[in-house]
């Protein structure tokens, strides 16, 4: 073969080592690169009657309450807290976490709320503040088929909540959330019923 015959399979072995070389580095440099990420959408299946969850209970449970009884009324009350009774005008009992609440001076509650009961006209209002007429929070109140009123209370241990429910037979009672959790306040509420 001549000279110009091994030119042109010179020339042709060159462009395909150049096709083999671009189309292997297209082919390795496509396989190594990062693939774009795809967000995966999932759907949460809708429950059915019988995948339904039950909450877990609080850890004040209704069921292991206690019940407290007195001639006026009678509530239900976590069973980790203590009840102390008094026989004054001011209140008749006081639920909370320490057994004695006139050691108040050394311990700090985390729970402290008052039961009284008062055998006269139940009080259209409340102050918010001791020595204040005005308690701008005071909303009716109706529950267990009594009426009453329900609003913010000061108290020695902070700012609080306190519940008028009127006793159809006369006189009232007054529910004071002094410190401590209100969801526990307003299940103590739910079970209190008047007994004369």
């Amino acid at each position: 073969m001549n000279q110009k015959g091994f030119g042109v399979i010179y020339i042709l072995v060159g462009v395909l080592i150049l096709a083999v070389v671009t189309g292997g580095a297209y082919y390795l440099g496509k396989s190594t690169a990062p693939k774009p990420s795809i967000p995966v959408v999932s759907q949460t299946p809708q429950p059915t009657a019988s995948s339904q969850v039950t909450p877990s209970p609080t850890p004040y449970s209704i069921t292991s309450w206690k019940t407290y009884t007195s001639s006026s009324y009678s509530l239900k009350y976590p069973a980790n807290l203590y009840i102390h009774e008094y026989n004054d005008d001011y209140q008749d009992l006081v639920i909370g976490d320490i057994p004695n609440p006139q050691m108040r001076g050394s311990l700090t509650p985390k729970v402290y709320l008052t039961v009284g009961f008062y055998n006269q006209s139940m009080p259209k209002s409340f102050p918010y503040t001791n020595g204040s007429d005005k308690n701008d929070t005071i909303m009716p109140y109706p529950t267990n088929g009594y009426t009453g009123i329900r609003g913010k209370q000061t108290s020695p241990l902070g700012l609080g909540e306190a519940v008028y429910l009127q006793n159809p037979n006369g006189g009232y009672a007054v529910l004071s959330l002094q410190i401590g959790d209100i969801n526990i306040f307003n299940q103590i509420l739910s079970t209190f019923k008047f007994t004369q």
